[in-house]
């Protein structure tokens, strides 16, 4: 009778805020140790696509005019800056907030992009929501967003005011990866396009 007591309890969705019961349970200690590590794992992975801005910032310092470093550097950050805040107001949403069909986990019709939070944070147990990992996935994410943008922006070193690299930042956040994005990693329409029995599946970011 225990045993079964303890699959019942295992078989039921594990929840940090609700007690055990018929429909939810609390985490188990494995549970909780994999789910910190998965969390560290992706702070740690954001930290470091955030630190490819550093790089590219010296890139692009490298291929100019020893005078035109300092307003290179200057507009990589407003670039950087300006990617972060378009993707947490915009590109997030659009990308990967749904609303999702609960089974197949993917888009509802298969739509282009989402629309379902925006702007987007996460739920709080304050609110009586159950906590979860998106937060970290949106801070993970926003690093290849800004990557996206600098990458783009690249192209205007020394070519273009620290407005021209905003508005184009802006742009790169908002209009064009997260369309991408949607359709691909988040679940989108490619993910269903069945050419040779199977969607859209991305390796290590090759598309």
């Amino acid at each position: 009778v225990l045993i079964q007591q303890q699959q019942r309890r295992l078989n039921a969705a594990p929840s940090v805020l609700a007690p055990v019961g018929n429909v939810t349970r609390a985490y188990t200690s494995e549970e909780n140790v994999k789910v910190a590590m998965t969390h560290a794992w992706l702070v740690l992975c954001g930290a470091l696509a955030m630190l490819m801005q550093a790089g590219f910032a010296m890139v692009q310092a490298g291929h100019c005019r020893a005078k035109g470093v300092a307003q290179v550097a200057l507009n990589s950050v407003v670039a950087a800056c300006v990617s972060i805040v378009a993707w947490y107001l915009i590109g997030w949403t659009l990308a990967y907030a749904g609303p999702y069909k609960t089974v197949e986990g993917s888009l509802v019709k298969r739509d282009v992009v989402g629309y379902d939070e925006f702007p987007y944070l996460g739920p709080s147990a304050a609110t009586g929501q159950e906590p979860s990992a998106s937060t970290l996935h949106w801070f993970f994410r926003c690093g290849a967003c800004a990557a996206a943008a600098a990458i783009a922006g690249g192209g205007l070193a020394e070519r273009a005011s620290s407005l021209g690299h905003a508005l184009l930042a802006l742009v790169v956040s908002t209009a064009i990866f997260p369309f991408v994005a949607a359709s691909t990693w988040g679940s989108g329409w490619l993910t269903d396009l069945s050419i040779w029995g199977t969607g859209h599946h991305d390796f290590a970011g090759s598309g």
